[in-house]
């Protein structure tokens, strides 16, 4: 791994940690919440039930998931980010903790997971989908 992959692996939580605002509601995050969702809805693979929501920060794609009725459990390593999802979600679980070592999330416990914004952070892609595939049900988005 490059010096700097490192460093960003090493920091990342902290840098998360520094200006949780910008991650807050304005165009830029809107915009990508609204791109997410139509790439979503023009791969047919709709998010129905008991959704994972990686990387959650502050919030921004849970909301919309349990606005369609779904029940949502986020994930984040940032304290800060899931302070500010906390304030406005009330009906999700949220967890901090990294996604690839939290034992607590068990086979088959979802019907989709949604990663927004998060792979560029993974170090090992192919473990990470097959984390993704652990968890979900059988028939899973």
């Amino acid at each position: 791994m490059h010096w700097t992959e490192n460093a960003y692996c090493d920091h990342a939580q902290l840098f998360y940690e520094v200006d949780v605002s910008i991650y807050e509601d304005n165009d830029l995050t809107s915009h990508e919440v609204d791109m997410a969702f139509k790439a979503i809805d023009a791969g047919g693979c709709i998010p129905r039930g008991t959704i994972l929501d990686l990387a959650c920060g502050t919030g921004r794609h849970t909301v919309k998931l349990l606005a369609q009725n779904n029940r949502v459990t986020g994930i984040d390593i940032s304290r800060g980010m899931l302070d500010v999802a906390r304030k406005r979600l009330v009906n999700a679980k949220l967890i901090e903790g990294d996604f690839m070592s939290y034992e607590e999330l068990s086979a088959q416990s979802f019907d989709a997971v949604l990663a927004s914004l998060v792979i560029e952070h993974i170090a090992d892609v192919p473990a990470f989908f097959k984390r993704a595939a652990y968890i979900l049900r059988e028939n899973g988005q």
